[in-house]
């Protein structure tokens, strides 16, 4: 799944604390890591953060059901994150640049 900054996401992993405080509500992707697939998100309504989700834990809205402009207008990024924070395309380059042992 390829994901923008700003793209509203649920939580749907199983960890059933973070889905009692986050589960039902809209996040937005403030950062991402690729080294570690994980994010921050923040709650739309609330402003609180939510740090280190897993890729894989999250659902873009759309997805599921409720109308995203944000995701709906994505440009096509073949797997990359478009519009990340420079450290982000740092740390993905030093690690496509470095060979397997």
């Amino acid at each position: 799944m390829s994901y923008q900054l700003g793209d509203r996401v649920y939580y749907v992993g199983s960890d059933s604390r973070i889905l009692r405080d986050y589960g039902k509500r809209e996040l937005e992707i403030v950062s991402v890591s690729l080294v570690h697939r994980v994010a921050v998100c923040q709650m739309v309504a609330s402003g609180a953060k939510l740090v280190g989700v897993p890729l894989w834990d999250l659902k873009v809205a759309t997805e599921m059901g409720h109308d995203d402009s944000l995701s709906r207008d994505r440009a096509a990024g073949n797997g990359t994150i478009q519009g990340c924070q420079p450290w982000v395309k740092a740390e993905f380059n030093s690690v496509a640049k470095t060979k397997p042992k």
